[in-house]
């Protein structure tokens, strides 16, 4: 609007790209995925505890780790975008996990009949070495970052600190803050009920009508008895009666007068003050009693809400806490057969893994994208603007299309900084007027295709605004020394990259190259003329070019003045071979005298890849994953051998990759070897750590199970999501593998204390498991902008972690079983 303001008149301003369009649409939809998922888990806290009151201590966890984190990301410089935003809706169901479990012990001390501060103490005290050793597992996966390289350590990063920060908060809220405030009402239920009032103690009305220390009390207030009259001895300094003076009777008879409107106005402002106190605490106790009819107004219509819900949650509970100790004592008994089945899901998992579709990073869909136009080689400017106008009037009776414009003769880029100029190029660009119709985006592409197949003399290239460093999803990088070798390889691939299913857009960086007047001195014959290439070549030049007589110095850059017969900018191809280059003994010599004239093609582009010249072959994606089409062309590329003197490989965003799934690999293995040492540092054995390792093979079972379901590639985005289930997933069997060592350890056989552990624990499991999954559901569903990059994530968590804890509850203490030989 200002730059509008300082414009001149007539002159219009409008923005054709603004990439916070989409960025501040896609935080908006993570903070909605945020609030939603925090509710969801709410809820299924209350259904589980169905009590307001505990629901609400947990709840406040939530709030509190999240503003806490915000300190944090402020102190670490990390700022509010899609992967920090993206990192606490992710984890705002594992916020309460560790309240969860503190609460559920405190209330189940209290349940045995031990007063609150004793539950508290002995109910915190019994998992706070569990819930820290889950919320360190969890932390832990996050050390390896520092070891992941390309497109992961970007995106990663940020998300990394994110969710470490808000799970140490939330950890230290659970061992302080949630024992503290379960502990606030029962104890003030315990002293009401406990004590009485002793006789002989004041009422309220009697001390609010006592005196105050430091003041009169009411009688004395009301005395009628008049103040005697004293006056101070000048000689003895002792107080005496003042004698009787006409000035005293005076003095005594106004103030026998005055006395009753005294008293009146006293009793009046007494009066007045204790209405004013009344009215002030009738009306904050009239509002507070107001506030609390409209909670429970509030509340009792919840509860008829949820009353449904409730009675087929409390059925199904029923039915899963009856069945389980006999699942599990048929499953300690038929230790083979259970793992046997564990080990037949693993397997079924391996043989779906070659299904699994790859790619790099999901592309976004945000309602724009630019073709890249080409007119055959030598084109004016003025047929391409020509060409491009007509396109453009078509296009524009087209209602989906909010926003057309192109650029002719250059290629810039995003930033509007040209990168290329040739006058057969243009750039389309376009915007659709609903850019979260991601089916309506694909519609509109189609249909521009279609237009610009009607000109066959036109070549496209689709693109899509990239808000990472990424390449062109196909690269095949041609090495060699001769330019012609290197265009023809590349001319041969390209037509066979035409026929693999789901490329798109092939083209070659060699290909049609811009017509050039190719001029090849003959040097025998310069010789013989006794003339130098240096020369003729300056003098051929200036004759076409000009000379640069000086220079004119503008601001910050500097202009050359050329200096050229008027005639230049005429010259045709036919009268360059007739320019005079030289003389000899006066007699001309003309340019075809010494060199050999001819029209060609050059390339368009020289392009070098490590100091070397390289040809490039690109292609876009369409319906298909990056891995399936990268198989296709190493077939491709092993039934055309390159010549002995090319070398061809894969490059785009294939080497990215390679690069950063082995970067992920190997912090996958760094996480799985941190959380081993945190639990051997915790459970003082390597014999438990290594049981409860075995629910992330379970986790990643149940990762490739819904990738496969929901039709998900893997990518680096999933790959991330794996990291942090490493983490997570084993919180639940820490839990479960510590109260059973309680129990053994206060004396229970070990068969009895893997059944009455893991009855205790069925529901903190199965309560924390579900606020993790319900959170990340409105994430999982991949709705709103930029949702591409936030849904493989979920799906992947939300699987690997529904699958591990079934497969937990009955595998882990099988395992426990078969390896602890302890009796």
């Amino acid at each position: 609007e200002q730059l509008g303001r300082s414009l001149p008149e007539g002159v219009d301003t409008q923005v054709l790209f603004d990439q916070s369009t989409f960025i501040e649409q896609s935080l908006g939809e993570v903070r909605s995925n945020a609030l939603f998922g925090g509710l969801l888990a709410i809820f299924i806290l209350y259904l589980f505890l169905r009590e307001r009151r505990s629901t609400l201590i947990v709840g406040l966890v939530i709030p509190i780790s999240i503003m806490a984190t915000f300190f944090v990301m402020q102190q670490l410089g990390v700022s509010l975008n899609i992967m920090s935003l993206g990192g606490l809706a992710l984890g705002i169901g594992m916020l309460v996990d560790n309240a969860i479990v503190v609460l559920e012990a405190v209330n189940r001390q209290r349940l045995k009949g031990f007063s609150t501060w004793d539950a508290t103490r002995q109910g915190a005290n019994e998992v706070s070495r569990a819930v820290t050793a889950s919320t360190l597992t969890t932390v832990a996966v996050f050390l390896p970052i520092i070891f992941v390289e390309g497109i992961a350590g970007q995106i990663f990063r940020d998300q990394a600190l994110t969710v470490t920060s808000s799970l140490l908060v939330s950890l230290l809220a659970a061992l302080t803050l949630i024992p503290v405030l379960s502990s606030l009402g029962q104890r003030a239920k315990e002293k009401s009920a406990g004590t009485d009032t002793p006789p002989g103690t004041p009422s309220p009305l009697a001390e609010s009508l006592a005196a105050a220390p430091g003041e009169a009390g009411l009688s004395s207030r009301f005395s009628t008895k008049p103040p005697s009259s004293t006056v101070r001895d000048p000689d003895t300094g002792r107080l005496r009666e003042e004698p009787w003076t006409f000035r005293r009777v005076l003095r005594t008879i106004g103030r026998v007068i005055l006395f009753p409107f005294v008293i009146i106005m006293r009793v009046l402002c007494y009066v007045l003050r204790w209405v004013g106190r009344a009215i002030v605490v009738l009306f904050l106790g009239v509002l507070v009693k107001a506030i609390r009819v409209v909670l429970w107004l509030i509340g009792k219509a919840l509860w008829i809400l949820l009353r449904p819900a409730q009675a087929i949650f409390d059925r199904v509970w029923d039915f899963l806490a009856n069945a389980y100790p006999g699942v599990l004592a048929s499953a300690l008994e038929h230790r083979a057969r259970t793992l046997l089945i564990a080990g037949v899901l693993a397997c079924g998992a391996a043989l779906l893994v070659p299904k699994l579709g790859i790619e790099l990073v999901p592309p976004f869909s945000q309602g724009e994208f630019t073709f890249e136009l080409e007119m055959p080689p030598g084109t004016p400017l003025a047929v391409t603007e020509q060409a491009v106008q007509k396109i453009e009037r078509d296009l524009a009776k087209d209602s989906r299309i909010e926003k057309l414009f192109a650029s002719i003769g250059e290629n810039p880029d995003i930033g509007g900084t040209s990168t290329e100029h040739r006058e057969n190029i243009a750039r389309l660009s376009l915007a659709i007027a609903n850019p979260g119709d991601r089916g309506q985006e694909a519609t509109v592409i189609e249909a521009v295709r279609r237009r610009l197949a009607l000109d066959p003399g036109i070549r496209y290239t689709f693109h899509r605004p990239t808000y990472f460093s990424f390449k062109t999803p196909i690269e095949v990088h041609v090495y060699g020394h001769d330019l012609d070798v290197v265009a023809g390889y590349a001319s041969l691939l390209v037509r066979e990259m035409q026929t693999v299913p789901g490329l798109r857009d092939v083209r070659s960086s060699l290909e049609d190259g811009s017509p050039e007047v190719q001029i090849n001195f003959r040097r025998e014959r310069m010789a013989a003329l006794d003339l130098d290439l240096e020369s003729v070549s300056r003098t051929l030049r200036n004759k076409i070019r000009g000379e640069v007589a000086t220079r004119l110095k503008e601001r910050d850059r500097q202009l050359d003045i050329l200096v050229r017969t008027a005639n230049a900018a005429e010259i045709n191809v036919d009268q360059v071979e007739n320019l005079v280059v030289s003389q000899v003994d006066g007699v001309p010599i003309p340019l075809s005298t010494v060199a050999d004239v001819s029209l060609g093609q050059g390339p368009s582009q020289i392009t070098h890849i490590g100091q070397q010249r390289a040809a490039v072959v690109r292609a876009n994606l369409a319906g298909r994953d990056l891995g399936g089409a990268s198989r296709d062309i190493e077939e491709l590329l092993r039934r055309n051998p390159a010549p002995h003197a090319l070398e061809v490989n894969l490059g785009g965003q294939n080497r990215e990759i390679s690069t950063s799934f082995r970067s992920l690999a190997l912090a996958v293995f760094l996480a799985i070897f941190m959380v081993y040492l945190v639990m051997a540092s915790q459970f003082e054995s390597f014999l438990h750590p290594f049981v409860i390792l075995f629910a992330v093979p379970l986790g990643l079972v149940g990762v490739v199970f819904a990738l496969v379901l929901t039709g998900t590639a893997v990518s680096v985005v999933v790959l991330i999501g794996v990291v942090m289930l490493t983490g997570i997933v084993v919180n639940n069997a820490i839990v479960l593998i510590d109260f059973i060592n309680q129990r053994r350890r206060a004396g229970l056989a070990k068969i009895e204390a893997i059944l009455e552990g893991a009855q205790a624990r069925l529901r903190p499991i199965f309560m924390t498991t579900l606020t993790t999954v319900l959170a990340l559901l409105p994430m999982a569903l991949g709705l709103g902008q930029g949702a591409e990059l936030r849904a493989p994530m979920a799906i992947a968590v939300i699987g690997g972690l529904t699958l591990a804890t079934l497969l937990t509850l009955v595998v882990i203490p099988v395992v426990y079983a078969s390896l602890d030989r302890r009796p």
